[in-house]
């Protein structure tokens, strides 16, 4: 605790949006597992309560990106250029692979199992190699 009292004010505002960003976002991945597993594990596939568990998935997930802007507003500019420039990029990668793997989806060329699973791995690494490369090239 002493290492946040010793922070400027900008450091602990950043650190605080940081940790509930993380907060959110663990409670998103948990509501989306139990969302996804519920209905074979825990329900037997109660219609009512898997949309309810999608419902509240939702929600949890707005709250995430609502904690998301508000972790980039706390950055310093350079770094809420870096995520700018991070997230654009890894839309557009979504945006490009997406488009042709729907029409490859479509003729049936590639499994119809992989679509959202694919895109949101293709997103991720996509972000996790922008910031990295746009913060050292910002260092």
């Amino acid at each position: 605790m002493k290492q946040i009292e010793s922070q400027s004010p900008y450091q602990t505002r950043a650190h605080r949006s940081t940790l509930k960003l993380f907060f959110w976002v663990a409670v998103w991945v948990a509501s989306f597992a139990i969302a996804t597993f519920g209905p074979r594990l825990l329900w037997d596939k109660a219609a009512p309560i898997t949309w309810i568990a999608c419902a509240v998935t939702i929600l949890i997930g707005i709250v995430a990106i609502v904690a998301n802007r508000n972790q980039i507003r706390a950055q310093d500019e350079m770094l809420q250029r870096v995520s700018l420039e991070a997230y654009s990029i890894s839309l557009g990668a979504v945006i490009i692979v997406g488009c042709p793997y729907s029409i490859l989806q479509q003729n049936k060329l590639v499994p119809a199992e992989l679509g959202i699973p694919a895109l949101m791995v293709v997103m991720s690494v996509t972000l996790l190699i922008s910031m990295l490369v746009g913060l050292r090239r910002y260092r």
